[in-house]
């Protein structure tokens, strides 16, 4: 059942994701948190399906994951969160919903303090990346559009970290494709400007040819730099680790 939820309601909720992430004390920080998960626990159960409830409730799943300390509760914290997405995208297909499950899958690939199974996570990945494809063929709108093809190349990257060399080559290939595409639908959001540098800069890997390492380490950089509009951290963190990759290779 989809159901429309206030915006005063949905705002609300984001405000108090937003104070929990700014909270000092992690004790006051977990109360915000659970408050938020509560609520989006209330709709869910009642089948009220809602991306954004989905966006909140995941992302404060993410948020209590990567303050546990204990490897096995920051891991079933990680699997609640993209085990509430998919149960959502099930009964009903949202592409922002299949972002938010790209998120949360690609936040547990990347967490190194959790023991993952290489096949359990290929699964993970693949299934993902047919929600994010199903959304990309269906979808009208050129943002939304722009971030499901962002999410499938941070997919990809993810799939060729765990990949035969052949099969890696191919998915790096694809990233770059897709964050291309991405960057060409929303020239004006950083955040395909940073996709397209990490996915050129993964591809500088296997790159044939000098030259062609240069190539993909020079695009890296410029798209890097293009993401640098947002003024946020990780885009300068990102650039200024390409920029030392690109000093050593010179």
């Amino acid at each position: 059942m989809v159901v429309n939820i206030s915006q005063n309601e949905l705002e609300e909720f984001r405000m108090r994701l937003a104070e929990a992430r700014r909270e000092a004390s992690p004790l006051l920080a977990r109360r915000d948190y659970s408050m938020v998960l509560e609520w989006a626990k209330t709709h869910v159960e009642a089948g009220e399906s809602s991306s954004q409830v989905v966006e909140i409730a995941s992302s404060a799943l993410a948020d209590l994951a990567a303050m546990e300390a204990d490897a096995q509760k920051r891991l079933k914290l990680r699997y609640e969160a993209i085990t509430l997405c998919r149960k959502v995208l099930n009964a009903t297909f949202s592409a922002n919903t299949a972002v938010s499950l790209a998120n949360r899958v690609v936040d547990l690939f990347y967490d190194r303090f959790v023991s993952k199974g290489p096949l359990r996570m290929q699964a993970l990945l693949a299934d993902t990346l047919r929600a994010l494809e199903r959304g990309i063929n269906f979808n009208q709108n050129k943002f939304t559009s722009a971030e499901l093809l962002t999410q499938k190349s941070s997919v990809l990257r993810c799939q060729g970290l765990i990949s035969t060399r052949q099969i890696q080559i191919a998915r790096i290939s694809e990233a770059v494709q897709s964050a291309k595409k991405a960057s060409e639908l929303a020239p004006d959001f950083y955040f395909t400007y940073l996709e397209l540098g990490q996915a050129l800069w993964n591809s500088a890997r296997w790159a044939s040819a000098d030259d062609r390492y240069a190539s993909a380490l020079n695009g890296a950089e410029r798209s890097l730099f293009k993401a640098q509009v947002a003024h946020e951290a990780l885009p300068r963190l990102v650039l200024a680790a390409c920029r030392r990759d690109k000093h050593n290779y010179n």
